[in-house]
């Protein structure tokens, strides 16, 4: 099991995608469709991307201590004005710093968001026990 754990605004949907291949999938803002987070023991070998995770990131590590866990950084500030373009006015600094947090105290992979294309491999070999696919980094340049 994986957990990437960002804030919003910081490609947790496309790192949902880029991670989903093969028998592998990563899902995205999968604990808001659970009960409990002890809900998420079914992934088994998949993931999920969350930006509501990042809140209850201790529960989630006391839970499954033995997931893999990547952190995706970035300024507080560049999410505020991402959402802003799509009406959404959201405070940040409480997240912001439980995520900064979760950063210093998992053993996580932290990576950030403005490096993501260059560490692609790393996030695989961190998430995923298999082969990077050939090509694989030409989605990079996708929207998603």
């Amino acid at each position: 099991m994986f957990i990437v754990l960002a804030l919003p605004r910081s490609r947790t949907k496309w790192l949902s995608e880029f991670l989903t291949y093969g028998d592998i999938r990563c899902f995205h803002e999968k604990l808001s469709e659970c009960e409990a987070i002890e809900d998420l023991r079914w992934l088994g070998n998949d993931g999920t991307a969350e930006t509501f995770g990042t809140c209850v990131w201790r529960k989630l590590y006391r839970r499954f201590p033995n997931a893999r866990y990547v952190v995706v950084r970035r300024d507080p500030r560049e999410v505020a004005t991402s959402l802003q373009a799509f009406g959404i006015n959201k405070p940040l600094g409480q997240i912001a710093r439980t995520l900064d947090e979760a950063a210093a105290e998992l053993p996580a992979l932290v990576v950030e968001y403005h490096d993501m294309n260059n560490r692609l491999r790393e996030i695989w070999a961190h998430c995923r026990d298999d082969a990077f696919p050939e090509g694989r980094e030409a989605m990079a340049d996708q929207r998603i």
